[in-house]
């Protein structure tokens, strides 16, 4: 894995750990100092209010997206276990699910969340579902 090139110092474990926080991304790879431990650079790159990182996300939305209210909705329903459009739209209580789709639509094309389709399901049918593949965004709205 090519992300672990970041963080030589880390054990295995810990490394799978960065990347399922960080994602692969260079940017944010580099900011990991690995003499300190997973904890102090989540605190000194996330949570600190000072934190290079604290606000990534809504930065992330506001620079790509207007309405950012209702994509973080549907960030949130997804986030909260929702992976079918109407899961979303009900649970975003956006309540107009040509809005929703639209808002769903636009996540994709940011690389901000996936469909996903069954197993030899047809790549047309609406049987998909839909999850959070930014590992950062991701992580973000699980536990910050």
């Amino acid at each position: 894995m090519e992300s672990s090139l970041y963080i030589p110092k880390y054990c295995n474990e810990d490394k799978i750990r960065v990347y399922a926080i960080f994602g692969g991304l260079p940017y944010y790879l580099a900011q990991i100092d690995d003499s300190l431990s997973i904890k102090e650079n989540l605190c000194r790159l996330v949570i600190d209010e000072s934190a290079r990182f604290a606000f990534e996300v809504q930065m992330i939305l506001n620079t790509e997206l207007r309405n950012i209210q209702e994509y973080q909705s549907v960030l949130q329903a997804i986030h909260r276990g929702s992976t079918k459009l109407s899961q979303i739209d009900s649970k975003s209580r956006i309540s107009d699910t040509s809005k929703t789709s639209k808002y769903v639509k636009k996540l994709i094309e940011l690389e901000i969340i996936d469909k996903e389709y069954k197993f030899l399901e047809n790549p047309n049918s609406k049987n998909h579902l839909y999850h959070i593949s930014n590992n950062f965004i991701a992580f973000y709205y699980r536990f910050i």
